[in-house]
């Protein structure tokens, strides 16, 4: 069933299935998710050292807290209280909220400078090796072979950015 959809793809862009059989190798997409994990990994830990610990010595304060004391009211970083069983109350919606609008910024920086230096990087290669006269005098038209170029050449980039969407 897969091998059909991929065969109309391939009749209905061939140089998009030229692109991806060239860049969807084992290593190249292990390389992917390594950085996607490493990313979200970091990302977590990060955000982790934002969330009250439990320390004696000094009033525990971040932003991610919830109380109502009147002296901390209007600051940025609330002061912490705890629960009947000793557990922090934390703002959860909040801090995913700010992990998804700092991996989002990520991700857009990421595709839009690293899709755009591979696109360039590609034409550039195809122009050193002679390449490129051949693949505009294919019998499709160059809307069709732009447009495989544009989906195919930062295809790893999409596949680091879809492993990238669970924590998001």
């Amino acid at each position: 069933m897969l091998v059909t959809y991929i065969d109309k793809i391939g009749d209905w862009n061939p140089q998009l299935i030229r692109e991806l059989k060239g860049r969807f190798k084992v290593r190249n997409l292990s390389i992917a998710a390594v950085i996607a994990f490493g990313i979200q990994f970091l990302l977590l830990l990060a955000f982790d050292a934002q969330l009250p610990m439990d320390s004696i010595t000094s009033p525990q304060s971040s932003r991610y807290c919830t109380a109502n004391s009147p002296e901390r009211y209007s600051s940025y970083r609330l002061s912490c209280i705890k629960d009947l069983l000793g557990n922090w109350v934390i703002n959860w919606q909040l801090w995913w909220l700010d992990i998804f609008k700092v991996l989002s910024v990520i991700g857009l920086f990421i595709l839009l400078t690293a899709g755009a230096y591979l696109l360039i990087a590609d034409l550039f290669k195809e122009e050193n090796r002679g390449t490129l006269n051949f693949i505009r005098l294919s019998p499709h038209s160059s809307q069709n072979i732009l447009l495989g170029k544009i989906l195919g050449v930062p295809s790893i980039i999409y596949f680091l950015s879809a492993i990238l969407c669970p924590l998001t």
